[in-house]
């Protein structure tokens, strides 16, 4: 199941993800993004900042596997999504894209996830959201 917490860029592939796409599509697009800062969000109580956050958070606690494409981990959707701690990804598979990060940046955020429990060690594979089904890794 593909859970977009903040929205989609297309329909994909109708709509692919490269630098083809016109101004038209690319504003007619942009209206199904929500941007981060745009949510309200108050960590001190026990609220998702939309029922796309819940929905992904129920996901991640109850999958086994998780593919995270072009999530960025940035640390305030980490938190928001509460599903990563040790104990809840504790034996699960995780993997995700890294397109265009250099190997410092990978190991920064690696550093940076090892905290939340994420298995780090080959979580990464450098490669995009277009390419990852097919280079890397399967969904059977």
């Amino acid at each position: 199941k593909i859970i977009r917490p903040h929205g989609i860029l297309g329909k994909f592939p109708e709509v692919t993800y490269d630098d083809a796409v016109s101004t038209d599509e690319i504003m007619a697009i942009s209206r199904e993004i929500r941007i981060i800062h745009e949510m309200a969000f108050n960590e001190d109580y026990d609220l998702f900042p939309s029922s796309a956050f819940e929905e992904a958070h129920d996901a991640l606690i109850d999958s086994q596997r998780l593919f995270f494409l072009g999530f960025g981990f940035h640390p305030a959707n980490v938190r928001r999504l509460r599903a990563f701690t040790p104990e809840l990804l504790k034996g699960k598979q995780v993997f995700a894209t890294s397109y265009g990060m250099g190997t410092r940046e990978v190991n920064s955020l690696m550093e940076a996830l090892t905290p939340f429990g994420f298995p780090t060690k080959n979580m990464f594979n450098g490669n995009g959201c277009n390419n990852y089904f097919r280079e890397v890794e399967s969904l059977i």
